[in-house]
């Protein structure tokens, strides 16, 4: 990667190229070896700008399938281009209240695949995302509440089958983050600790919205991990977004050493 820092901000420059001309390239190394091999090879270049609350990038993303005549694997999209914009907005006053934070995340993105392994249409998506939350918190507890909305626009290079040739979607999330913090003394193995018990509430609520006319160009599950579970979207990526009322609890200790 390339970067240049100067007065009027942050720039930066990245390029990666893969390509093979074999594609049986990926059987060349025994499944045994410690190599990284892969059937799906990307290239891509990015240019990236920053200054203050603005950033914006543009970049282009392809892939090289390898494919398997005897176990064929659906390429993903290429992204020819990928546009965006972010403002970010911290500790500033909402209403004499200081403390809140805010996010617009502005994209579009052309997706392409030459090998046409679904039904799927080429086709561009535009989305904006804008969040506002504000966190209260003192030594024992804290709770956070965030807004959230995102909206999506496709535009399709081929009909749908239904004759439409876009699609929109505009979908709403709440959320609020809070936990406590308990601590006492505790002693393990001669040495002193500050023993922490953190319970932890997560509630979300997003409405139902059919996605079923939309793509799914990059949107997948997440895996179910302690981080994912205090997430809004079970889904990964911008074109699936679940309608979920969900309350999770969960609680943790840590064991610092004390002063």
């Amino acid at each position: 990667a390339l970067r240049v820092l100067g007065l009027d901000g942050m720039f930066a420059a990245r390029l990666n190229l893969n390509r093979v001309s074999d594609d049986n390239y990926w059987r060349d190394f025994p499944r045994s070896s410690t190599s990284l091999t892969t059937r799906l090879l990307t290239s891509e270049g990015a240019l990236s700008w920053g200054r203050g609350p603005w950033s914006f990038s543009a970049g282009a993303y392809r892939w090289q399938t390898l494919q398997d005549i005897e176990a064929p694997i659906i390429p993903p999209y290429d992204r020819l281009p990928s546009l965006a914009a972010r403002y970010v907005q911290r500790d500033f006053t909402l209403a004499g209240l200081s403390g809140w934070d805010t996010t617009l995340l502005t994209e579009y993105t052309r997706f392409r695949s030459e090998r046409q392994l679904t039904e799927q249409a080429n086709g561009a998506r535009a989305l904006a995302v804008a969040e506002i939350s504000r966190r209260w918190e003192t030594p024992g507890w804290n709770v956070k509440p965030r807004l959230q909305l995102h909206t999506t626009q496709y535009r399709f290079d081929t009909p749908l089958s239904d004759g439409s040739l876009s699609a929109s979607r505009a979908v709403p999330t709440l959320s609020v983050d809070s936990g406590m913090v308990f601590e006492r003394s505790a002693s393990y193995f001669g040495r002193a600790f500050t023993q922490t018990l953190e319970p932890r509430a997560f509630f979300t609520t997003t409405p139902f919205r059919d996605q079923s006319r939309l793509p799914n160009y990059d949107s997948g599950a997440n895996d179910f991990n302690f981080a994912s579970i205090y997430s809004e979207n079970v889904f990964v990526g911008n074109d699936r977004i679940a309608d979920t009322r969900a309350v999770t609890l969960g609680a943790s200790s840590r064991l610092p050493l004390s002063p």
